[in-house]
């Protein structure tokens, strides 16, 4: 396997050690299959690898995949890939050890391009970009980064409820959602469950997130009114992505229904978007239509601005949502989407084109079908 097949596309997909192990007991995960069997269909080299794979001396990975003849997943020895793909295990383009930087350099002194953006967002960034856009700024969220409890006395002088997020937090694990009650305040945060506590102070609540958050730089915003379901917080996920052309598609909004009693969507229930407003939020026709015409502009606007700052990208997730008024407020964009919320909502067509149309972006990349 050191040798790449010639005229073939090889991709490297980093996932994280745990999927790796899985792969070699032979139980691939869904979403990995979707994007072998995708890989497949476009006429590509796929494997698998993160960190612990990379061998820097030689410029080799010892990566994960599926050997069709033996039909078994195997590892062997691969030259650096064409295309780099980051599905959740790319610590090592986060990482500052002198391998990661050894490997990083290596991969931009070969002109080694990737579907999307290596290195997750930091939220505060993301923020400060978006707010100098003058068609963006309306749909952010009050949001002050918290370097000192006088930070949280100023906002809650404001506001009875807020949310607050580490900077480089992921799927919802590091967002801690804070109401008063009286004196005190109660914070409730999901990881692996949902967790409840109380601080008399505010001294006590900021000490309280900065251990929740281990010390982690983190920001906090005003809490929305967001329109419920059942008395569940709803929310929004699109997934865009540019296709092997290189055209921009909206091609999945899902919405996204909490479960009870937790502050935020992660691990919730999933539906098409345009059937959930209409036959759950009893949204007209026309109701549905005006509002769709506002989420797409907006959508279309955040992954621009973001790619003007970032350079252009295969594909990202936004999260969003709307307030009881039918309001859009952008919540967080997402450089890895895990895909989770689509497969949940959407038939095989769409789930075929989102694990389909990276690659597709990826093979141009490589292959230079697009005139840059």
């Amino acid at each position: 396997m050191s040798e790449k097949i010639m005229d073939m596309v090889t991709v490297g997909i980093t996932v994280g050690r745990r999927a790796l192990r899985n792969l070699l007991k032979q139980k691939p995960g869904f979403r990995i299959l979707k994007t072998l069997e995708a890989g497949q269909e476009e006429g590509l080299s796929v494997f698998y690898f993160n960190g612990s794979c990379v061998n820097v001396a030689d410029e080799t990975i010892d990566g994960v995949y599926f050997d069709v003849e033996k039909q078994e997943w195997r590892t062997g020895a691969f030259s650096y890939p064409d295309v780099i793909y980051n599905r959740g295990g790319g610590g090592i383009f986060s990482s500052a050890s002198s391998k990661a930087k050894e490997f990083q350099e290596q991969i931009a002194a070969q002109n080694i391009p990737s579907i999307n953006y290596l290195k997750g967002f930091n939220k505060m960034e993301v923020y400060k970009l978006l707010k100098k856009d003058q068609n963006l700024r309306s749909f952010l969220p009050k949001t002050k980064r918290v370097r000192n409890i006088r930070v949280l006395t100023d906002f809650f002088e404001k506001e009875d409820a807020g949310y607050v997020k580490s900077f480089n937090g992921r799927k919802g694990e590091q967002v801690i959602k804070v109401e008063k009650e009286g004196p005190s305040f109660v914070y409730r945060y999901y990881k692996e469950q949902l967790f409840t506590g109380r601080a008399a102070t505010l001294k006590e609540l900021y000490e309280s997130i900065s251990g929740i958050l281990n010390n982690k730089p983190f920001l906090i915003q005003s809490a929305i009114d967001l329109m419920r379901f059942n008395n569940r917080v709803t929310d929004m996920r699109a997934e865009l992505q540019r296709n092997g052309d290189h055209e921009l598609e909206i091609v999945a909004v899902c919405s996204r229904v909490s479960q009870e009693g937790s502050p935020i969507t992660t691990h919730s229930e999933s539906f098409r978007y345009d059937e959930f407003l209409k036959e759950n939020l009893q949204f007209s026709e026309e109701e549905f239509l005006e509002v769709d015409k506002r989420i797409k502009a907006f959508l279309i606007d955040c992954y621009e601005v973001l790619e003007q700052h970032y350079g252009e990208v295969g594909e990202l997730g936004i999260d969003f949502a709307l307030d009881r008024n039918g309001r859009i407020w952008f919540i967080e964009s997402n450089a890895h989407s895990a895909k989770v919320s689509v497969v949940k909502a959407y038939g095989d067509e769409v789930v075929e084109k989102v694990f389909k149309n990276p690659l597709r972006y990826g093979r141009s990349l490589v292959l230079g079908n697009k005139t840059r």
